[in-house]
């Protein structure tokens, strides 16, 4: 017996088609007995796939080996961002303040100010960021079988579209950021 959760079993991630054959092994994940405490598994995590984008996966992984006490350069920076847009997503633009950042993130509230001068620093590289993922996607869903459809689908993604909201909502509400 292991001292592990079952989730930290070892285990594999794979693509199947409708009769369960295996069309491709994603990742085998190996025992995560040895996985640091704060850290997380080495290799891809929380794969999922992209809606609006037929035969798209994509998924996490460690930029510091897993070991949250080793230096990756941009993994504090990209940690803020996104605790910032799951803010702002659950509870609008609003509850987005360098502290609320800082504790979702984990991190001291030092460090939001540190990468960012300002918080409309924060919501510009927040927009900057999903707008360049918005774009691949737009590239992917150009290059799908039904390209309309696949366009409707990103566009109406009801996650997108509130966050699309929020960052009208907060135009409207900072001069800086129209």
């Amino acid at each position: 017996s292991y001292a592990v959760p079952a989730g930290s079993f070892p285990h594999t991630t794979e693509v199947l088609d409708l009769a369960g054959k295996v069309l491709r092994v994603l990742h085998e994940a190996p025992l995560q007995e040895n996985v640091p405490i704060g850290g997380v598994p080495t290799g891809p995590r929380g794969i999922d796939w992209v809606p609006a984008l037929g035969h798209t996966l994509w998924w996490t992984e460690a930029l510091d080996g897993g070991d949250s006490r080793r230096d990756a350069a941009e993994r504090d920076r990209t940690v803020l961002l996104d605790a910032a847009e799951r803010l702002m997503a659950e509870e609008g633009y609003a509850a987005v303040t360098s502290r609320r950042v800082a504790e979702q993130a984990g991190l001291k509230p030092q460090l939001v100010h540190y990468y960012f001068r300002t918080m409309d620093e924060l919501f510009i590289e927040l927009f900057r960021r999903r707008a360049e993922e918005l774009l691949h996607h737009h590239q992917l869903a150009l290059k799908s079988p039904q390209p309309m459809w696949a366009l409707w689908e990103l566009n109406t993604d009801p996650n997108g579209t509130s966050l699309t909201m929020e960052y009208i909502a907060l135009a409207n509400h900072r001069k800086t950021l129209r």
